[in-house]
């Protein structure tokens, strides 16, 4: 029965070591290592507390079988309770042990909650960020639509005026003065009773040649006996045949 016994403490010393290597890592654990931790110091302490139990009814034996002539057992009684001493407080100290991994794991539980609100409230505002921007692009899009449909029609307006307007009546303005035609102010002609200045006269002269060339030019027409010669007031018109002045 002693040498019994005395496997058991030694069964017990190799737990106490695999409990000693259990609980050696002092840096924070995953909530899956702690977890996995706890069920082995749990495994460690009922085989602890079952073996206790099977040694103190040994114990119970021996004292009764031996009594007060089991001196020398008696001395060895004496050390196996201090050993089960030992063995109860490292029992204690695997408890309170737990209890600290347990709350070690409430801690972790707790940081991955908040961790989750975060994650929700980031998971919101980037949410709201791509909705306002999807926003501004649309409002953007519909600002330069709107611009270019302006311009568009600023265009076109442009265009219709420009098509509407004679070039010629603007450069050549002909009108009238009493008995008198006149372009661009020029009175073209002289009477008795109205003289006219002869520069007046050539300068008209000189603008209705001009207009009469431009007027050939643009509808690519040539006068087939005479040829106009724009020069001013010195303007001429010159017979094709003997380049002599009309």
């Amino acid at each position: 029965p002693c040498s019994g016994a005395h496997a058991q403490l030694d069964q017990r010393r190799k737990i106490r070591e695999l409990a000693s290597e259990l609980i050696a890592p002092t840096h924070p654990l995953c909530e899956g290592c702690t977890e996995k931790l706890m069920a082995e110091l749990k495994a460690a302490r009922d085989q602890a507390e079952k073996e206790r139990r099977i040694y103190t009814a040994e114990l119970d034996r021996l004292n009764k079988e031996l009594g007060d002539k089991a001196g020398g057992i008696g001395g060895g009684g004496g050390e196996v309770a201090r050993r089960a001493e030992a063995d109860d407080a490292e029992e204690e100290a695997l408890v309170a042990t737990l209890a600290a991994l347990e709350g070690e794991k409430g801690g972790l539980r707790r940081k991955m909650g908040e961790l989750e609100l975060r994650a929700g409230a980031l998971d919101e505002e980037r949410d709201r960020y791509w909705r306002e921007y999807n926003d501004l692009q649309i409002r953007l899009r519909a600002s330069d639509r709107e611009s270019l449909r302006r311009k568009i029609e600023a265009t076109a307006l442009q265009l219709e005026a420009l098509n509407t307007t004679n070039v010629l009546n603007d450069a050549f303005h002909i009108s009238h003065t009493d008995v008198f035609g006149t372009i661009n102010g020029f009175r073209l002609g002289s009477v008795t009773s109205q003289p006219v200045e002869w520069d007046e006269i050539n300068a008209a002269w000189g603008q209705t040649a001009l207009l009469l060339q431009t007027l050939a030019s643009n509808s690519d027409f040539t006068f087939p006996t005479y040829r106009v010669v724009p020069l001013g007031s010195f303007s001429r018109i010159i017979r094709r045949d003997d380049d002599r002045q009309v």
